[in-house]
């Protein structure tokens, strides 16, 4: 009979197991979710140096590295309407709205109205690195400075960003 996957017993060092029992962290996992917090702080400012342009072209980066695609105008710019994507999975479609900074009154005067008038679009995604606004409508979204360095992380992305602001 072959074992479980991820059970202690699938490793000989009798101090990882002892410690899976008991619930201990090891002192490694520890310090890569340290580092881990670490890199995330020092993402944002940098992020923060990109130009709009470039802004734009990292949140792309992050949505199409997990999994969606450019649909609709690519190449020029739309006044309220950043990138339109569709989720080949789904066939779920979705507008993202990328901008540096963000306020409530413009947030709710421009892209929720303009989101709320476009019936063929499942939901919207509103992108931010500095300021903050609040939305309870579900089909919408908000990554602002507290998710943003996280998503850049997870797509794998630090290294294309240390490149552009260097």
């Amino acid at each position: 009979m072959r074992g479980m996957r991820r059970t202690s017993g699938a490793n000989d060092d009798p101090s990882y197991v002892r410690h899976r029992i008991n619930g201990i962290q090891p002192e490694v996992v520890t310090e890569g979710i340290r580092l881990t917090s670490e890199l995330q702080d020092a993402l944002l400012p940098m992020i923060r140096l990109l130009p709009p342009q470039d802004f734009e072209r990292l949140v792309y980066l992050v949505f199409t590295g997990s999994g969606w695609r450019r649909h609709g105008v690519v190449g020029r710019t739309q006044n309220t309407v950043g990138m339109e994507l569709r989720l080949p999975m789904s066939n779920e479609s979705a507008v993202v709205q990328v901008r540096p900074n963000a306020d409530q009154a413009s947030f709710d005067e421009v892209y929720l109205n303009t989101f709320n008038d476009m019936g063929a679009i499942n939901r919207m995604f509103f992108v931010c690195h500095t300021g903050s606004v609040e939305c309870s409508d579900e089909r919408v979204t908000l990554i602002g400075p507290d998710k943003l360095p996280r998503m850049v992380l997870d797509a794998g992305l630090v290294s294309w960003l240390i490149e552009e602001v260097r």
